[in-house]
């Protein structure tokens, strides 16, 4: 097995100016979406895309180029199935439950404001899709309580059961 490691100044330069667009493009949207909550800090908003500009140009000046799509949409994809456990599959129910309402959310959100009924409705259809697949984790997890609580019971029965006496 040989081992090969990447010391290419360019591409360690590549790497910290993309991480760099990467925080620009997360700080923006972050507050972005915490504004469009009415919170957030809408006078860094200017601030905030300076940033990202700021950030491509670097980028620009050092690699030669922008970055390709697939390296800007990996800076800002998200997915709360990150933090799934692979030992546990009704967690990652729960957790694929609620990206959908997340992801149909950030859809309603934008179709809504460019005015885009289809994509509205879909973003709907998706967020109700993620409420029932959280009815159906929550359905089961009643369930898995239920049967604790049902095997707590027997065992607590089985412990409280006298030995019958012996007769000389």
């Amino acid at each position: 097995m040989k081992l090969v490691v990447e010391n290419d100044p360019n591409e360690i330069q590549r790497i910290y100016r993309l991480r760099q667009i990467e925080r620009s493009l997360v700080d923006l949207a972050a507050n972005l979406l915490r504004v469009c909550r009415g919170a957030g800090k809408p006078r860094e908003l200017g601030l905030n895309c300076a940033a990202v500009i700021e950030a491509y140009e670097d980028f620009r000046e050092d690699v030669g180029r922008y970055p390709n799509a697939d390296e800007v949409a990996c800076a800002l994809s998200f997915s709360l199935n990150d933090e799934r456990s692979e030992q546990d599959d009704l967690l990652g129910e729960k957790l694929y439950a609620l990206d959908d309402i997340v992801r149909g959310s950030l859809q309603l959100i934008a179709s809504q404001y460019l005015n885009q009924r289809p994509q509205r409705i879909a973003g709907e259809r998706q967020i109700n899709e993620g409420v029932r697949g959280l009815e159906s984790y929550r359905q089961k997890q009643q369930e898995k309580i239920n049967e604790i609580m049902r095997d707590e019971r027997k065992g607590s029965k089985n412990q409280n059961r006298r030995k019958p006496k012996e007769w000389p």
